[in-house]
């Protein structure tokens, strides 16, 4: 069984390329970016700049800069 790509991970792959609803604002760490197909209009998601499954993954740093968020 292989695992299927990480979505976000793809698209922070080509951020210099991606729309501004895909990177509305950011950091070194992390991305806002509008999500669609939600039951709320205009919902936002922010987004690990790096590959993480789980908040214990981040790194200090990461954790850090969340909290500023």
């Amino acid at each position: 069984m292989t695992t299927p790509p990480c979505y976000a991970c793809g698209k922070e792959a080509r951020f210099d390329e991606l729309p501004p609803r895909e990177r509305i604002a950011f950091d070194q760490y992390w991305r806002v970016a509008h999500s669609f197909n939600t039951a709320v209009p205009g919902w936002l998601v922010l987004l690990p700049r790096r590959h993480v499954t789980a908040v214990h993954d981040l790194t200090d740093a990461e954790a850090g800069a969340l909290g500023l968020w």
